[in-house]
């Protein structure tokens, strides 16, 4: 009897000492963060293997009254320019968290040469700091983009779609009816927005 005691001790001490290792059991980090996934949790309450704040660049969240966040997918803000951004390819090549707010429509321009085009903003929001302006021209820089400044508000009675050679007047109330037109402004530099490099985590 005394030996089966001894047995049965010995085994129910090896099951406390034990790790789990079912994966669907739900762990917790240290401030006690519970992840379904067994992941860890930053401070915040971010997932370490997700999105994370820099320096300059902050991650955008919705933040509820009861503690809950839900990261905004592909959103940051740049807090050196006062701008949400998004990454994507810049004018010198490398990948960059461009500033976000204005549409350029690639296809439409200001002149009959079709060669400088205008951005658009939803009809009374206010007028954006900066456009994201498509590159065309060399495969290389194809789907690339370059930042530019926004200039004054456009009234003329018309504008024009097509490619520089082939260009054909449309009426300006195409897009006035809807939104407000403005000329873009000098480029921005490349060097002035937060570069970043893909890695595999």
């Amino acid at each position: 009897m005394s030996k089966i005691c001894a047995m049965t001790t010995l085994l129910a001490l090896a099951a406390c000492g034990a790790k789990e290792t079912d994966p669907g059991r739900i762990s917790r980090d240290p401030s006690g963060i519970p992840r379904a996934d067994g992941g860890s949790l930053d401070r915040d309450g971010l997932a370490r293997t997700g999105n994370e704040s820099g320096t300059r660049l902050k991650v955008r969240a919705y933040v509820g009254d009861d503690g809950s966040k839900l990261v905004i997918p592909g959103a940051m803000h740049d807090t050196e320019l006062k701008a949400d951004c998004g990454f994507a390819v810049a004018a010198d090549g490398a990948t960059r968290c461009l500033p976000t707010g204005g549409t350029s429509p690639p296809s439409y321009f200001l002149n009959a040469g079709c060669t400088e085009h205008f951005a658009l903003v939803p009809k009374g929001c206010a007028k954006p700091a900066y456009v994201q302006e498509a590159i065309t021209g060399a495969a290389c820089a194809a789907g690339s983009v370059r930042v530019r400044s926004l200039a004054g508000a456009f009234t003329g009675a018309q504008v024009f779609a097509g490619i520089p050679g082939t260009c054909t007047a449309q009426p300006g109330t195409v897009f006035s009816s809807y939104s407000d037109i403005y000329s873009l402004g000098a480029e921005v530099p490349p060097s002035s927005f937060v570069k970043a490099t893909e890695q595999l985590l």
